[in-house]
């Protein structure tokens, strides 16, 4: 069956085997957003890098890495899915903001700034003191903008996530947020897991109504 519009999996955290690709182009999923990494050191991200790319040309039959929006659409065209290589969380970084440069020509699209807690980046929505970005951060997003790597604001707490939004709506640049959380584990001057309306989704929807509904490409 041919579907009329694709489907993108934002977040795939499943095992990528050759039948699960299958059954995805059969389902009409024309990418995935594989994330290979979470807490890993660089050295085991490079690993897992190696081992997605490795994946992807032996089954090119039915696979192909994804670095730009035109390659999904290309894969559909193909039925095959789009591989697209991202991590959840800025450790594999270690301190470093040249190694997203590495990460961006290695084939990494997507790159989540925190996951659930505190790193050197921002804070995590399962942390109780919920800072914004700190100054390593604001050099990360500078630096994953260079690169062309989307910035992901899931998992983040909220005044990280509106931080790294408004830093980056006057460049006109996207900002993927997959899954958001309903609740923060401590609202400001709150209850732990006190639930509040998301701001940062009111300044998406403005920054989306300024360009007709779309994010740029």
């Amino acid at each position: 069956m041919k579907f009329q519009n694709p489907f993108v999996d934002c977040l795939c955290a499943c095992a990528v085997t050759p039948e699960f690709i299958e059954k995805c182009a059969d389902a009409g999923v024309a990418a995935i957003n594989k994330c290979i990494c979470t807490d890993e050191s660089m050295y085991q991200a490079i690993k897992e890098i190696c081992n997605y790319r490795e994946f992807i040309e032996k089954h090119s039959d039915i696979a192909m890495l994804v670095r730009r929006p035109e390659d999904i659409e290309e894969a559909y065209r193909q039925h095959k899915v789009g591989i697209m290589m991202g991590f959840q969380g800025t450790l594999p970084l270690e301190y470093d903001v040249r190694l997203a440069d590495i990460y961006a020509d290695a084939g990494v699209t997507i790159i989540q700034l925190t996951y659930n807690y505190r790193n050197l980046v921002g804070s995590g929505n399962m942390e109780n003191n919920l800072v914004g970005l700190s100054e390593f951060g604001y050099e990360v997003i500078e630096r994953l903008n260079k690169a062309g790597v989307l910035v992901d604001l899931s998992h983040a707490c909220e005044q990280t996530q509106l931080e790294a939004a408004a830093d980056d709506l006057p460049r006109q640049l996207p900002r993927p947020a997959q899954h958001l959380p309903q609740r923060q584990r401590r609202g400001a001057g709150g209850r732990a897991g006190e639930q509040r309306p998301h701001r940062l989704l009111r300044l998406l929807r403005l920054y989306q109504a300024g360009h007709g509904g779309q994010h740029p490409g």
